[in-house]
């Protein structure tokens, strides 16, 4: 919602109607360097190869960074909204430094403007507009919202302070005729009826999860090893309890059930998904790590029930994306979204094979959902090349983990052992990228962005420009999504799985694994 089209729309006819020798007016909602960062990012959608290509986009970009300077000399609030997209533009192609380094300017630009000030008495006393404060809310909210969204992203301290109860900042356009403005889906997706949009509505919403996202972020980073755990898990109910009243008093509008689902529009399916995906950044560090409570007060929660919940019904919203729009057309929050319930259905496919009998139905249905997930990863990576990217990171993955807990389980099965051994020793290459995709830039070697650390899942990658989290070349390897089952269950087939020695894995994570 960092773009209001009425608005953008609006503010542009004001800009491009005055005469070239007049100075340009300062407008809310439109800049140059607003609209040429907005085509930078929005040309990924584009059906010509030409528009779409990352070459010509890294031109818009280019174009609007030459404006920086210029406007924010003389700062305007479109300025806060142009920094933003070349930050998101930045994070799509995997450049993840660059693109938090932009929002990071974004966001002092915000508290340069003062967004953060209750700006309600100059109203009332004449210094501005009430348009102009409408415009000033909305800005404070989209960055706020961003800046939530950046931090679980990238895992760092958020930017944008939160309003307190002296600086009371409403969402602006609430309950207005906004909301009611008809939402019509383009070809090809006409099997979605025409609707109120209820955008505002939508928006403030989610600025409310997002304020319960925040203390998430806040909690879990705080974790450590001396925190006890009977007081982790007090904190952890406390926004448990806050998320699923979120959920209970939404209007029926903005709810999200089986009847309605089929026509629901993307910013809705958006805000479900972010639903899910803080219950899963909220118990996912404890999902291996049952630790009953006795002689205390505190209820204990089944952290894995919960992480499993939230996928199943992260995986159903993605679908019904997926058929609806296509994930290509998908914001890139998605992308994070999905990655996390892939790397929950990899801790269940871990906790799988790490008991006594090999637990083959398990085993499978996790597997094939985190291939689904890397499926959906790929389609968005249609758009944003960060989407293969993160796609290769979730397979190598789930691949690593598998092939350490085989080998564990083969101590005694020499030929298994050095069977996984060859495989894994195998050169590697790029040969799962999605038929649709496009070259749009060499991919990133970071690490995939995350927000906390589980405490018992290595979720680093390899340099990615060595060929890791790709396809190994060897067909008995664990890296070809399609062999992955056929290859465990060849080994571990329900003949032989009672039969290999159990070896849990270490509780200590400094031995085993860690979140980059």
């Amino acid at each position: 919602m960092r773009v209001v089209p009425e608005l953008f729309l609006r503010d542009m006819y004001v800009f491009l109607s005055v005469s070239e020798t007049e100075p340009p007016p300062k407008t809310a909602h439109y800049s140059p360097m607003l609209h040429n960062a907005l085509l930078a990012l929005a040309l990924a959608f584009s059906d010509k190869p030409h528009l779409r290509d990352v070459e010509t986009r890294r031109r818009f970009a280019a174009q609007a960074k030459k404006d920086i300077e210029t406007e924010c000399e003389r700062p305007n609030i479109s300025v806060v909204h142009a920094l933003s997209l070349i930050g998101s533009f930045h994070s799509t192609q995997g450049e993840q430094t660059l693109g938090y380094m932009y929002f990071g300017m974004s966001s002092r630009m915000s508290q340069a403007l003062g967004l953060s000030i209750d700006c309600s008495p100059w109203v009332k006393c004449g210094v501005i507009t009430d348009d102009d404060m409408l415009a000033r809310n909305w800005a404070y909210w989209t960055t706020f919202s961003q800046d939530v969204c950046w931090s679980l992203h990238v895992g760092r301290e958020f930017c944008v302070p939160e309003p307190s109860d002296k600086q009371k900042i409403p969402v602006p356009f609430v309950d207005s005729e906004f909301d009611q403005i008809t939402y019509m889906c383009p070809e090809p997706f006409f099997n979605v009826p025409a609707q109120p949009s209820l955008l505002s509505s939508t928006f403030a919403a989610s600025c409310d999860l997002l304020k319960i996202a925040r203390r998430i972020m806040e909690i879990v980073n705080g974790l450590t090893n001396r925190t006890r755990y009977e007081t982790q898990l007090k904190l952890i109910s406390e926004i448990d309890l806050q998320l699923n009243g979120w959920k209970d008093a939404l209007p029926k509008d903005l709810d999200l059930t089986h009847s309605n689902r089929i026509t629901a529009l993307p910013h809705r399916l958006m805000m479900h998904l972010a639903y899910w995906w803080c219950f899963i950044l909220l118990h996912r560090p404890f999902y291996r790590r049952p630790r009953p409570v006795h002689g205390t007060a505190v209820q204990d929660l089944d952290h894995v029930k919960l992480c499993n919940a939230a996928a199943n019904e992260v995986m159903k919203i993605l679908e019904t994306w997926s058929t609806l729009y296509s994930l290509r057309y998908a914001p890139i929050t998605v992308i994070q979204v999905a990655y996390s319930a892939g790397t929950v259905y990899t801790l269940s496919s871990v906790q799988a094979m790490a008991r006594p009998r090999l637990a083959e139905v398990a085993l499978a249905t996790a597997v094939g959902k985190a291939e689904l997930c890397i499926s959906y990863l790929r389609e968005t990576g249609r758009s944003w090349e960060c989407g293969n990217q993160v796609a290769d990171i979730l397979q190598g993955l789930l691949q690593k983990q598998l092939r350490a807990r085989l080998e564990m389980r083969a101590v005694d099965r020499p030929r298994l052992l050095v069977q996984t051994q060859i495989a894994h020793s195998q050169p590697h290459s790029h040969s799962h990228s999605h038929p649709h995709s496009h070259d749009q830039s060499q991919p990133d070697t970071r690490s995939p962005p995350v927000a906390h650390r589980p405490p018992e899942l290595d979720y680093s990658h390899p340099s990615m420009s060595s060929g890791a989290g790709s396809s190994l070349s060897s067909p008995t390897s664990l890296s070809d999504p399609t062999n992955t089952m056929q290859y465990l269950l060849s080994h571990f087939g329900s003949d032989n799985s009672s039969t290999f020695p159990h070896q849990p894995v270490p509780d200590d994570p400094d031995t085993t694994m860690s979140w980059p």
